[in-house]
């Protein structure tokens, strides 16, 4: 038998290297994004009143995906992260962030009175960080460990870029890992040379296994910047960048001789598949997002009680011969 994937809201967890990866189309807009998918607030960054909000911003890009809605970065905000399982700890390695971006101001500053805007943790170990530069007519992209780098390009201010960036993981020393910024890149073809690559700074270790992403913009100093953020992921194989072709919500116009997810997203505890017409043999299993099997070897059903699983992001494998993905998504 074949495995045949369907996507619950993630990509192929499984299949692909993918640690983290969110679709902000499925959150709340309009409200704040604490509580969200798990989505919470790092006490010791968090002297304000305000919160990060979810508000509907298109952006897109090709080849990597598209979104209705993005998180809404303005001054003295508290600070959101995101921990979520990776049991990867590793030596050697690659890792690549991806994200949308789009800044509307960035103020004139230098390294010192930088903020960043977003930071990568392994623990409670800084792993980079990265922040903006304004110039004036526009803005650039500074980013490394502790000490940080500005990549030279200007990039304008409300206009969507695809920005990605490689963490290469060495293990001859304490000072060895570096990383690289690509802009704009084609996530379809095979990788690029990158724009920019920050060698400098102290390694956070010698392994790593990175969990957590920080949200930063908690200081009145960098009062100016203004920008959204969204379908933030986190990969070790540059192929996984890529969006994989995922179906609508409920889409009727699909052949009735595929697998379908039926109710999508799912209020009432009750996962619902539609199997192709003389498909009667299969078995599903369930993942949450870092690749942990929480429900396996459930035989044939066209209805499966998941009303023990918390609201939030998973995936299901069948084991069939056709491949396909779709996306899934539990709510309250």
């Amino acid at each position: 038998m074949k495995k045949i994937l369907f996507l619950m809201m993630l990509t192929n967890l499984v299949r692909a290297q993918i640690i983290y990866s969110a679709d902000i189309s499925n959150y709340q807009a309009g409200q704040s994004l604490l509580g969200q998918y798990g989505w919470s607030e790092v006490p010791y960054l968090s002297t304000y009143n305000n919160h990060m909000q979810v508000e509907n911003f298109p952006m897109s890009y090709l080849n990597y995906g598209s979104t209705n809605k993005a998180l809404h970065y303005v001054s003295n905000l508290n600070t959101p992260s995101q921990i979520f399982a990776n049991n990867t700890t590793t030596t050697e390695a690659n890792y690549y962030f991806a994200f949308l971006l789009n800044v509307q101001s960035a103020i004139i500053t230098d390294q010192v009175t930088s903020l960043d805007f977003v930071q990568l943790h392994s623990g409670n170990n800084l792993v980079f960080r990265i922040m903006t530069s304004g110039t004036g007519n526009g803005y650039q992209i500074r980013f490394g460990k502790m000490d940080t780098e500005v990549a030279p390009t200007v990039l304008n201010f409300n206009q969507t870029y695809l920005l990605v960036f490689k963490y290469s993981q060495n293990s001859a020393s304490l000072s060895d890992d570096n990383i690289s910024l690509f802009i704009n890149p084609d996530v379809s073809l095979n990788e690029p040379l990158p724009h920019y690559t920050n060698y400098s700074g102290s390694d956070v270790n010698s392994s790593l296994a990175i969990n957590k992403i920080y949200l930063t913009q908690n200081n009145a100093t960098y009062n100016g910047f203004k920008a959204y953020i969204s379908q933030p992921k986190i990969c070790m194989n540059w192929n996984d960048l890529k969006n994989l072709q995922t179906l609508a919500v409920n889409d009727n116009k699909r052949s009735e001789n595929e697998f379908r997810i039926i109710e999508n997203p799912i209020k009432n505890n009750i996962l619902k598949i539609k199997s192709p017409d003389g498909i009667s043999d299969y078995n599903i299993d369930i993942y949450d997002i870092s690749g942990k099997k929480i429900m396996n070897n459930i035989k044939m059903k066209s209805e499966i009680d998941i009303s023990n699983l918390k609201e939030g992001e998973y995936f299901l494998k069948i084991l069939e011969k056709q491949e396909k993905t779709l996306k899934f998504l539990k709510v309250r």
